[in-house]
């Protein structure tokens, strides 16, 4: 029993160990596309996230190619990256906000369907991730939603796009483009992107968001009491100009 009891406990330390192991071994780096709803006919920002699986990865250096892809069959509508101008690195939450000197430029887009651009440390050191489910700001997306001739904004209603982190190399006007990761695991190993860990986003169409305008009576309202202050400052400053003359 003696005997039993010593080569069960190391047999326990031993897959314990070899658990530990695993787990290091299996680190990767976690990239989430953010679902988010746009109104039909209209433009929107899109947040791709990125993490550490065990929070032992440190980032020095990216590069990421995105496209999207209608989900629903019978869409009317397209949806489409327009120019890129939402700078990331302008976010607290960006990933190299720590750094000394990030790159701060916009993505780069290719077409209506593809935008490509990365980023590194202007210091040269590497940024730790932190650990899932806390993440940082990897990138930001600028969609636009187009209506097809003769759709109405209700009729966009619940069409749906997917936008994902393209992880084969793609080709645009001759010249390759590819997504890459450049730092260090826990261990000093390279950094490991495992498809299974990359998340696409769904981008779901709803009903446009309408900007209030001003009744005409409220207009009225306000243009009268405008006239009247300008009114009331006209014979002000002609009472102050007679009290000075008088002096």
């Amino acid at each position: 029993p003696r005997t039993w009891a010593g080569f069960t406990a190391a047999l326990m330390l031993t897959l314990l160990l070899t658990s530990v192991a695993s787990e290091r071994a299996s680190a990767a780096l976690i990239i989430e596309v953010e679902d988010t709803e746009i109104g039909a006919g209209q433009s929107g920002v899109v947040n791709v996230w990125i993490s550490s699986s065990n929070g032992a990865d440190s980032l020095g250096l990216f590069n990421v190619v995105f496209g999207l892809k209608p989900l629903t069959s019978n869409s009317l509508g397209t949806l489409e990256f327009t120019n890129q101008t939402t700078l990331a690195s302008n976010d607290a939450a960006y990933v190299f906000t720590s750094d000394l000197d990030p790159l701060r430029v916009p993505l780069e887009r290719l077409n209506h369907e593809f935008v490509q651009g990365g980023d590194f440390t202007g210091s040269g050191e590497n940024v730790e991730l932190p650990a899932a489910p806390l993440r940082r700001l990897l990138a930001r997306l600028d969609v636009s939603h187009l209506l097809s001739a003769g759709q109405s904004s209700s009729q966009a209603i619940g069409e749906e796009f997917e936008i994902s982190l393209l992880l084969d190399e793609i080709e645009f006007l001759g010249n390759p483009y590819q997504t890459f990761f450049d730092g260090t695991d826990g261990e000093g190993n390279a950094l490991n992107l495992d498809p299974r860990n990359v998340s696409p986003g769904t981008i779901t169409i709803i009903a446009p968001s309408v900007t209030a305008v001003p009744e005409p009576s409220s207009l009225i309202l306000f243009a009268a009491g405008g006239a009247g202050w300008l009114v009331r400052s006209r014979r002000k400053r002609a009472a102050l100009a007679a009290a000075s003359i008088a002096r």
